[in-house]
């Protein structure tokens, strides 16, 4: 649904919700976190108030809020609780979702694409581990999304997928990742 009306479990999401809990543990409401130094190194800031005009003026763009992820992950790597909460919560929200995609179409195996999926390994791993008791594998995509739409577009038009068409997609996915 993006990330106004609902986006747990992306970068975005976490990265926002790192910076929230930094700056509810800047005020006092809750728990100190690591995230709270992050927020002010990653956005270069001396002061935390400082961080008010680097969000606002101009408005700050999404990927700035998703690369924050990072720093969330980073500090839960380093054994901060709040970190790790919220990692955990997109974990099981990704999770959710992983399951509610399967109950519509009951596959063994689910691949996965997305920055938080491809580059967060904790949190990949959640969600295979939370999905092998309903017998379903979670597995990196051999093919792109959207050479997997193309492969799905001919399956529906009733195009067999020889073993030559499907090595010239993977002969063309190698090309456009190296250009």
């Amino acid at each position: 649904w993006g990330q106004v009306m609902g986006d747990e479990g992306s970068a975005y999401n976490i990265g926002l919700e790192g910076m929230k809990a930094a700056l509810h543990a800047y005020d006092g409401l809750a728990d100190a976190t690591r995230l709270t130094e992050q927020l002010k190194r990653f956005f270069q800031v001396a002061d935390m108030s400082d961080i008010i005009a680097k969000v606002y003026h101009p408005p700050l763009e999404k990927r700035a809020i998703a690369a924050f992820a990072t720093a969330v992950d980073g500090a839960a790597h380093d054994g901060d609780r709040t970190a790790k909460q919220i990692l955990e919560r997109a974990g099981a929200w990704l999770d959710l979702l992983a399951l509610a995609i399967c109950r519509r179409c009951q596959p063994t195996h689910l691949g996965y694409t997305g920055g938080v999926l491809i580059h967060n390994s904790v949190i990949r791993d959640e969600v295979r581990h939370r999905l092998q008791p309903h017998g379903i594998a979670l597995q990196q995509p051999r093919f792109n999304p959207e050479l997997g739409a193309l492969i799905a577009a001919f399956l529906e038009a009733g195009i067999p997928l020889t073993d030559t068409i499907l090595n010239n997609l993977l002969t063309y996915q190698r090309e456009q990742q190296h250009e």
